[in-house]
């Protein structure tokens, strides 16, 4: 089973990616308010993938994405990003940072449903787990 961390400072938003995760039988579902506290999460839980919110207080996505990459335990953990920026080169250096894919805000179930499937089946994969 899996075990999904997201990270929004929005609960209505984190409610609905929640509701989408669980319709796609994603499995367990862990939340943080922001990059700190889930970084302060992942301490405590390991989980197999993360969808993250760009623009959070304390520490937002692209810093937490950056952090990540940057250790050895979490460098290679799978992540999808929640963002309403649209700008080219933003998407372009979360590419390069390992994004698995971005879904744009307002989320849209009919339109961001592949995009979410495609991440659950990337994290359903077998892969090597960091030691």
């Amino acid at each position: 089973m899996l075990r999904i961390l997201i990270v929004d400072d929005d609960p209505a938003m984190r409610r609905l990616v929640r509701r989408l995760l669980e319709y796609y039988r994603a499995g367990e579902v862990v939340e943080a308010g922001d990059g700190a506290e889930a970084v302060a999460v992942l301490r405590e839980e390991p989980v197999d993938g993360m969808v993250v919110d760009l623009e959070m207080p304390n520490l937002g996505g692209l810093e937490l994405v950056r952090a990540l990459r940057a250790s050895g335990a979490w460098q290679a953990l799978p992540v999808l990003v929640l963002t309403a920026r649209t700008d080219r080169e933003e998407i372009l250096t979360l590419r390069d940072l390992g994004v698995h894919d971005y879904l744009l805000k307002p989320l849209n179930p009919a339109r961001d449903g592949a995009r979410l499937q495609g991440f659950l089946a990337a994290l359903r994969q077998p892969r090597a787990r960091p030691a």
